[in-house]
């Protein structure tokens, strides 16, 4: 298991911009560390995306809703198993079937839209061996 953390500071128009070093493995969870001062608002908007390949790792507009100063949440994003047509697996029809995201040696692109002036956070993503 491997872990890369990136603190995280918006400009005055509630942007931010970052990139996470290059990782390897399985995606297998993000947790974001709100400010105990000035977190990020409701309307944040967080993007995770692989910097070469352009797969989007995660992207959630809710990341930062119904958390408090210095609250955090976690998550594990999964993308859906497919055929080698393309057409999503289910366990019955209705269910879809979570598989792990995988990451090759590929830097993390890290944006954040909507997230309020100067606001502040910490970001942890973890990988782990395939």
């Amino acid at each position: 298991m491997d872990v890369r953390q990136l603190a995280i500071v918006t400009d005055g128009a509630g942007a931010f911009a970052g990139r996470l070093p290059a990782m390897n493995g399985l995606l297998a969870q993000l947790r974001l560390v709100q400010d105990g001062t000035v977190p990020l608002a409701g309307t944040a908007v967080l993007v995770l995306q692989g910097a070469t390949s352009g797969v989007v790792l995660a992207a959630d507009s809710t990341i930062a809703n119904a958390l408090g100063a210095g609250a955090g949440r976690t998550r594990q994003p999964r993308s859906f198993a497919q055929t080698t047509a393309g057409v999503t697996l289910t366990y019955d029809g209705m269910n879809t079937i979570p598989e792990p995201i995988a990451i090759a040696n590929e830097s993390i692109d890290v944006t954040i839209t909507t997230g309020g002036a100067n606001a502040r956070a910490t970001l942890f993503v973890w990988t782990r061996d395939a």
